[in-house]
């Protein structure tokens, strides 16, 4: 029988880097205190695949990614987000900017 590749080709076009971020920088300690004072725990996850984050790395270290919502749902058919859980994470970001600039 035929396989997928006697008729399938795949060339790679573009690369981006991963990266990892320290949990101790600015930023990231920021979000944190934000979460905590929300009512939440921070739970620093490895995120697959890639975000603006990749992109960004070059020019700071001091980056996160963050979003309400259940991130296990992201870019699947069943992901969705509540208006309490948008209010919620529009809180978080106010306060940690708020945390970012009092440091």
């Amino acid at each position: 029988g035929r396989s997928t590749s006697d008729f399938c080709t795949c060339r790679i076009v573009d690369e981006t880097p991963p990266i990892r971020v320290s949990i101790n920088t600015p930023v990231a300690r920021s979000l944190a205190r934000s979460i905590i004072r929300n009512g939440l725990k921070p739970c620093p996850v490895v995120k697959l695949g890639t975000s603006d984050m990749n992109l960004l790395a070059g020019i700071t270290e001091s980056i996160v990614g963050f979003g309400p919502g259940r991130s296990e749902l992201s870019h699947t058919d069943r992901e969705e987000i509540s208006i309490a859980e948008l209010e919620l994470g529009a809180r978080i970001y106010r306060d940690a900017i708020m945390e970012f600039f009092k440091t």
